[in-house]
């Protein structure tokens, strides 16, 4: 390259481009050639992947009983020194880049989805459980590529919870909605154990629709929230609904507990069997002996003792929907459509072929096939 520079006299424009263009290649290939470096580094083996899924909990089987509790073996604290060990591990972060495995920063994650009693399970896991740790905030950063941040918070958290070996969540129920965030929970997060609520997509939309209406946000009618949200829709439209879509992004080796809200709200005794089933999924040896309480976010609507805010609050119970009335058919049509499809294919290949557990097996099912019908001719 040297001799092509300094010889080619006649030619040496033509020579000092070409010598740029290598020098150029050159740098590129580098570039991926510390980059696969890297991501070897930080990314688990298929290997590991494999030893990691025989390791963790059984799916349950469809001739397992309610009563009956899937067999787990937990992977919590997989990576951790001791509690004996007095050593606390380094964060491996240098600037924007994770420089080692960090796997084991994160136990479990609430990944979807919004209108599912996330925030009652989230509170409730962070209020009654000394063994957990969990930000009382949803935590998004997965998603937009800042998960360094969340790591060292969660590393603040760790340094102070390492003797007591609780174990480390997050919330963000739009998390399996978004491409990036998963990309980012693979790569660096192979071991987080998921949980996720669903509910029958009818249902969900009204009350998605109603919760934004709730907390002042202008919406469309329900006829134009029909297929992939728009900015203008706040995050309501029928495609988010399409719970199979999202469930079939998940690796089939990571652990995922699936339950129904209704199975949240339930205050019999199978509300006992969730918490059991739960904190087998988790791996916790302390038991969840206290009742649920269900949370309502967003904004509270209140009439003060002069009653000046009863017409603002008039006016906002006004712009709510009722998903039955004739108006919405064509929307409720869209909706049934995405129950029937999804809880087929969670019957049938969820349950069998990924790395799941549900609370009360029978009673999911039995769920699960009330979403082959349309929820309004039964509503009262």
């Amino acid at each position: 390259m040297m001799w092509a520079c300094t010889n080619g006299r006649n030619k040496r424009r033509v020579a000092v481009l070409i010598c740029i263009a290598l020098g150029l290649v050159t740098f590129v290939l580098l570039q991926l050639t510390l980059h696969q470096w890297l991501a070897h580094q930080t990314h688990p083996s298929p290997g590991t992947i494999q030893d990691q899924k025989e390791a963790t909990l059984l799916m349950p089987s469809s001739s397992s009983s309610s009563s009956s509790a899937a067999a787990v073996t937990s992977t919590a604290g997989v990576g951790r020194p001791s509690a004996s060990n007095a050593k606390i591990p380094a964060l491996p972060i240098q600037g924007w880049n994770i420089t080692d495995d960090i796997s084991w920063i994160l136990d479990f994650a609430i990944v979807g989805f919004p209108k599912t009693g996330t925030s009652t399970l989230m509170l409730y896991l962070k209020q009654y459980t000394d063994s957990i740790f969990i930000f009382s905030q949803e935590r998004c950063e997965m998603g937009y590529n800042q998960h360094v941040v969340v790591f060292k918070d969660l590393y603040k958290q760790f340094r102070q919870s390492q003797q007591s070996r609780r174990l480390m969540g997050l919330k963000c129920p739009r998390d399996l909605e978004v491409d990036l965030a998963l990309h980012n929970y693979n790569q660096f997060l192979p071991r987080t154990k998921f949980i996720v609520g669903i509910r029958h997509p009818v249902l969900w939309f009204q009350s998605f629709y109603n919760f934004r209406i709730h907390n002042e946000f202008e919406l469309p009618p329900p006829s134009r929230l029909i297929g992939r949200c728009k900015t203008a829709n706040k995050g309501v439209c029928t495609q988010r609904a399409n719970f199979a879509k999202h469930l079939q992004k998940i690796e089939q080796w990571r652990p995922v507990f699936l339950y129904d809200v209704t199975q949240l709200q339930q205050r019999t005794g199978s509300s006992g069997r969730f918490r059991n089933n739960l904190q087998q999924f988790l791996g916790l040896e302390q038991p969840m002996t206290k009742e649920m309480i269900w949370i309502k976010p967003g904004r509270t609507l209140l009439a003060d003792a002069n009653g000046t805010d009863t017409n603002a609050i008039a006016a906002i119970a006004e712009k709510k929907i009722n998903i039955c009335d004739a108006q919405h058919d064509s929307v409720r049509e869209v909706l049934q459509r995405h129950a029937q499809e999804s809880a087929e294919w969670i019957l049938h290949h969820f349950l069998e072929e990924w790395n799941v557990q549900v609370p009360c097996v029978d009673q999911f099912r039995a769920i699960m096939d009330t979403w082959k019908q349309d929820p309004c001719p039964t509503r009262s």
